[in-house]
This record gives C-alpha cells, structure tokens and sequence, in this order.
C-alpha cells in the first residue's frame, strides 16, 4: 500500500474523532457556533474530501487492472487464463 492508501485508512476514524469532539463542544458549551461544525463534519467534510480526491485522482475509464494476467492476492500470484 501506498502511503496515501495507508493514511486513507484513517479517514472514517479521523472524522467520527472530530464528530465526537465537536457533540462534546456542544454538550458542554451549546451553542450554533457547534452546531454548525457538528453539520459540516458530519455532511460536508466528507463530501469535499471526496470531490478533491475525484479531482486530484479521477476515475480512469477503461480496462482494470484487476483483468491482467496475475493477480497477486497477500503474497499469492493467481494466473488467470
């Protein structure tokens, strides 16, 4: 995996650790200001994120590079014909 790939991993992590900081903000010290960050990190956070990545890193129509030749599946090489 890519470094990219690996710090991906961490995204839905990322994002319910600062959902759940702001509910605590709003908890504590309620007001619209925590209100208004719980809403864009819980719907527009994610949705940016997604069209940045789709911007930097489009979809690539044509053949995947699942349909090569060897598939290499945790160490084992699958040939296909």
């Amino acid at each position: 995996m890519t470094l990219l790939s690996q710090l991906l991993t961490f995204f839905p992590a990322f994002v319910m650790a600062i959902a759940l900081g702001c509910f605590l903000w709003l908890i504590f010290l309620p007001n619209i200001l925590a209100i208004l960050a719980l809403i864009f990190i819980l719907y527009i956070f994610p949705l940016l994120i997604y069209h940045l990545h789709g911007y930097f890193y489009p979809i690539k129509f044509g053949t995947s590079y699942l349909l090569k030749k060897n598939i290499v599946l945790g160490g084992a090489v699958i040939k296909s014909n």
